[in-house]
């Protein structure tokens, strides 16, 4: 099982720390704060799939704008490769490759893919925001076990990181980078929170395979494809209630059957599938982190009766959302 190295480079006279999760433990630590840094926690929870997520918050200081915080910096020998995987769901973060020798610039729905055979870089936070990190680390034989030898491949291929000492960014849709970064939510404890944490792992590497084995991490090719993205991008920024299909599509020149089948082509839902997955992913970030009245929040997602957005969101997720927000109290 993985095990490696941690070294906190905002102060040197702290001892390495050493991580080996061969035993199956919950890890819960505080980071060590600094002259930009007020404050910082770190989760880190082994799953049965001979994987770790982890997710790490900081708290900038006001200081801290416009500079970057070096934060630590991780090495380990792997006895197999691994894929990393890494997003960001507020805040920007550099990741300083060094085995693979490149650099990594994470922010808004960019992600980073790390497959390497050896961990050896660190990361660096900007003092302009509040930093949420999440991070998958799953060894390639477990990767192929779970997906199959050739879909494992080819995800690597499509990612652009086939060989065991590459890294790459690419720009992954929000609704599959949500799985992730919601993958360890705080009102879940114990064996439950690694089964949940498991299952979104599981259905995140799922929703990666799909978007990445249909080529959608290339370059828009065909008016189409181009669309759609625009279609994408107008849906995030939507609130209230939506527009029908056909409205949607006749704004951007379209009938509706074609507009729906060519976003379930690239982004694997049609278009009402993704828009309540997306909004209610988002209801449950802004649950979690702000005091928005649930009134409030339900008229802002389209529901004329509030009653209606709770039995949906019990639905989805298996919990009110005042039970959510009650037990981050």
């Amino acid at each position: 099982m993985l095990s490696y190295e941690v070294t906190w480079l905002t102060d040197s006279e702290l001892p390495v720390m050493k991580f080996d999760f061969s035993q199956g433990k919950c890890v819960q630590l505080s980071s060590p704060v600094c002259s930009h840094i007020s404050q910082g926690e770190i989760h880190k929870i082994p799953l049965n799939l001979r994987a770790v997520v982890s997710q790490a918050r900081y708290r900038v200081r006001s200081e801290a704008a416009g500079k970057t915080i070096p934060v630590v910096a991780f090495q380990g020998e792997l006895v197999e490769p691994i894929l990393a995987i890494q997003s960001v769901r507020s805040g920007r973060v550099a990741i300083h490759e060094r085995y693979a020798q490149t650099e990594l610039d994470l922010h808004g729905d960019m992600m980073a893919f790390q497959h390497v055979d050896r961990l050896d870089f660190s990361l660096h936070l900007d003092g302009n925001d509040d930093v949420q990190l999440t991070r998958l680390i799953i060894e390639k034989s477990a990767l192929r076990k779970l997906m199959g030898s050739e879909i494992a491949e080819i995800l690597l291929n499509k990612l652009d990181i086939s060989h065991s000492s590459s890294a790459r960014c690419w720009h992954i849709p929000s609704h599959i980078s949500a799985i992730l970064d919601n993958c360890l939510p705080g009102h879940l404890m114990g064996g439950v929170r690694v089964l949940y944490a498991q299952s979104k792992v599981m259905e995140y590497l799922c929703a990666l395979a799909v978007y990445a084995m249909s080529n959608r991490v290339q370059p828009p090719q065909t008016r189409k494809h181009k669309v759609v993205l625009k279609v994408y991008e107008e849906l995030l920024g939507m609130e209230g209630k939506l527009p029908s299909l056909s409205e949607l599509a006749s704004r951007h020149g379209m009938c509706g059957k074609t507009l729906n089948k060519e976003f379930k082509r690239v982004f694997g839902h049609s278009v009402h599938e993704f828009m309540v997955d997306y909004r209610f992913n988002q209801a449950h970030s802004v649950i979690l982190e702000s005091d928005t009245p649930i009134k409030a929040l339900a008229a802002r997602l389209g529901y004329s009766h509030v009653n209606h957005f709770i039995t949906a969101f019990k639905r989805k997720f298996g919990y009110s959302p005042g039970s959510l927000r009650r037990a981050h109290q």
